[in-house]
């Protein structure tokens, strides 16, 4: 699925099918709740980038965690959020590159549907930050793991779930999710190399 698929569904659906599309991603039944984390956060965040926040599902969520969240999408999903009741501390941005240093960027579902060839713009982006938490499917739309696209040389990973299941880090670990081409989704904690 293309990016484009998203900017077609922030203009085209009501608010329930946008919501669908967003949870579903094209596919059926995932198997984590948005307003739960299956790793623990090592401190607790000052500033945090929703990035691919689309209506804002986890703002909940991070606000637990954070003082400020800056959500970030594509235009048209931006404006799309907009519409709806934006939480206190949540601050709408699309210039996350002007951003000062942010402890952590979360990503949920989005990793996996971002073209290939968008990829060094996305890392070159991103604001300077210490965690890059990742919530997705093994499996990339256009092929191949979507872990694998986590440059090494920037981010090393702290804590590995794979998400529906009892499983832990220790029995799979990160090169078990970056090796997984299957629909299992994982949710993983990286630390910024250099930090």
């Amino acid at each position: 699925m293309r990016i484009n698929y998203w900017d077609h569904a922030a203009v085209r659906l009501n608010d329930a099918e946008l919501r669908e599309a967003i949870l579903a991603g094209a596919q059926d039944g995932k198997p984590f709740e948005p307003d739960a984390l299956q790793v623990t956060w090592p401190v607790r965040m000052a500033a945090i980038v929703d990035y691919g926040c689309g209506l804002g599902r986890n703002w909940p969520l991070l606000l637990q965690h954070a003082t400020t969240v800056y959500a970030f999408d594509r235009a048209a999903m931006l404006v799309r959020a907009l519409r709806l009741p934006v939480p206190e501390h949540v601050e709408p941005t699309q210039h996350i590159h002007t951003l000062g240093p942010v402890d952590l960027v979360f990503m949920s579902l989005v990793l996996q549907h971002i073209p290939l060839d968008e990829l060094d713009d996305l890392w070159s982006c991103l604001p300077p930050h210490h965690y890059l938490h990742v919530q997705g499917r093994a499996r990339h739309d256009e092929g191949g793991p979507t872990f694998a696209l986590i440059p090494p040389t920037m981010y090393f990973p702290l804590q590995v779930a794979m998400l529906g299941s009892e499983h832990t880090d220790e029995e799979f670990g990160a090169d078990h999710a970056r090796r997984d081409e299957t629909e299992t989704h994982y949710e993983i904690l990286y630390q910024r190399r250099g930090r």
